[in-house]
């Protein structure tokens, strides 16, 4: 029999949003969320909610915007004692929480944490995941404590990665499990106890522009990597024979390798390698609109070709 929980929901990104709409529309109690401040994008001064914040807005869901942790640890006790808050859910939020604020709920905080802890712990697991070829990823459903992201696990569930898979994909694929793993521990809290992490242990640090820098010394693996990890920021780019510009989209790899110094594109849309060859299905160049390689081609001189990856 489903059980109603009373939550306070700490998230911000549009990833957390999934989760909070399954949450909302499944019948628990959300009687606050806690997310980031506004904040401007490029130039301007108008300011910009959270998708978390729209979305909290747009459903009736009274929303808070602390400024430091103080501030967080505040919020939650009060929704604790003014409205009967028993959990908290942690998704992406992007913010440490203090022990006071993770004990304040009657069963704590769960955090729904994108990867297979105890590897990629921190702040980047999708892409980290993608970037370092793993063939396997998934949802771990914790229990937070002090530590990042070191607390005891009630459920985790794989997801396979192949070489097509972006972070676009994945994250909607992760939500799509974590919402059902989420509510089936929220109904079974009472009764079940998470599992201590167990296994090697890796670090998802935060991403940098050299993350998603591709350049001569490059295989075509890595660089279907970068663009499919990067999917979310306008996949990878390159400095090149004719200037900088960006690889959005990629298709196949093939193993027909070339006698190449480097890293080659045609205007057949193939990156030529020693060790292979990638597809290039979507580019940009600076300050131009993204375009189908078939397109953009067409606005380089023949002469220009192949162009080299500097």
């Amino acid at each position: 029999m489903f059980q109603s929980r009373k939550i306070v929901f700490f998230g911000s990104p549009n990833p957390s949003v999934e989760i909070l709409k399954s949450l909302n529309e499944s019948g628990h109690e959300i009687v606050g969320a806690i997310t980031g401040k506004d904040k401007r994008r490029s130039r301007g001064n108008t300011l910009y909610p959270t998708p978390v914040k729209h979305y909290c807005v747009d459903n009736g869901i009274e929303v808070f915007e602390p400024g430091n942790k103080a501030e967080v640890e505040e919020i939650a006790k009060k929704l604790v004692s003014e409205r009967n808050a028993e959990v908290g859910i942690v998704v992406a939020y992007g913010k440490i929480l203090t022990v006071d604020a993770l004990n304040a709920f009657k069963y704590g905080c769960i955090n729904v944490h994108y990867s297979l802890l105890p590897r990629w712990r921190g702040a980047a697991p999708v892409e980290r995941a993608i970037l370092e070829l793993d063939e396997v990823t998934g949802i771990s459903i914790m229990k937070m404590d002090e530590g990042l992201d070191t607390g005891p696990v009630y459920t985790r569930d794989e997801i396979k990665i192949t070489s097509r898979t972006t972070s676009k994909d994945l994250y909607s694929e992760m939500a799509s499990v974590a919402k059902y793993s989420l509510n089936a521990v929220l109904d079974a809290i009472e009764n079940i106890d998470p599992i201590e992490q167990s296994g090697e242990k890796s670090y998802a640090e935060k991403l940098d522009t050299p993350d998603f820098e591709i350049n001569a010394e490059s295989t075509v693996e890595e660089v279907s990597a970068k663009v499919r990890a990067g999917s979310l920021i306008k996949g990878a780019f390159v400095n090149s024979s004719i200037g900088k510009f960006r690889i959005l989209e990629v298709g196949d790899i093939s193993k027909t390798s070339h006698s190449v110094d480097g890293l080659i594109l045609n205007r057949q849309g193939e990156l030529l390698s020693k060790n292979g060859t990638l597809q290039i299905i979507k580019v940009q160049s600076e300050n131009k609109p993204a375009l189908e390689f078939s397109q953009w081609v067409n606005g380089i001189e023949k002469s220009k070709f192949d162009i080299e990856i500097l």
